[in-house]
């Protein structure tokens, strides 16, 4: 298909830690006639700022299966004994499947360095982040229990209808409110909190006010 459009086909090969690609191979027209034969297009030759090395035990000789080693500036910073794979949308997924009944929606996104859980829900619950956070540190390994929780009212959203991300409060500016939040004491205090948090999407304390 493409030799009869006149177009180049890139065969390549990477892993998230390599930033996606690694290697590269120019498919040519041997490569396509010898996949006839064998299932496998060679990965080619690597990109610049990786180094490739094919490992084998020392007894092995060419047909042994070795193991593709990748360095060079191009492997993501850390990564050396912190190969950690985050799946957010197994943590939303968790945290909506165990509070389907108080949480219309969930976001889990990395914010300041942080793995930061953001929760939909109207309902005047004060413990809902504490709870939502055992649920995470019951179900899930411990690279993937978010940092913090924020309970919004409702998500902002964008002029295409999705979730704004931009706007979305930092755990860092909630900090103060999370440690002074207080109860309200009497009818005044609870409809004061109940404009402001309706007004900020938040759950203000009273002390905050």
């Amino acid at each position: 298909m493409c030799l009869s459009w006149n177009t180049h086909l890139l065969n390549t090969y990477g892993t998230t830690e390599t930033t996606v690609d690694c290697t590269y191979r120019h498919v040519s027209l041997a490569d396509v006639v010898s996949s006839q034969t064998s299932p496998f297009i060679p990965l080619g030759s690597p990109l610049p700022n990786y180094i490739c090395h094919i490992m084998i035990d020392k007894d092995g000789d060419d047909e042994t299966i070795g193991e593709l080693y990748i360095g060079g500036p191009g492997v993501f910073s850390g990564y050396l004994n912190h190969g950690q794979r985050i799946e957010t949308g197994e943590i939303e997924g968790t945290i909506l499947r165990e509070f389907r009944q108080q949480i219309s929606a969930g976001l889990v996104i990395a914010r300041d360095d942080r793995l930061v859980a953001y929760v939909q829900s109207r309902l005047s619950d004060t413990t809902i982040e504490q709870r939502v956070m055992e649920i995470c540190r019951q179900h899930l390994p411990s690279n993937m229990i978010p940092s913090a929780i924020i309970v919004l009212d409702q998500f902002p959203l964008n002029a295409n209808g999705k979730v704004d991300r931009s706007r979305l409060p930092s755990p860092l500016s909630l900090s103060a409110i999370s440690s002074i939040s207080e109860t309200p004491q009497n009818d005044l205090e609870v409809e004061l909190q109940s404009l402001w948090s309706q007004f900020s999407s938040l759950h203000v304390g009273f002390e905050l006010l």
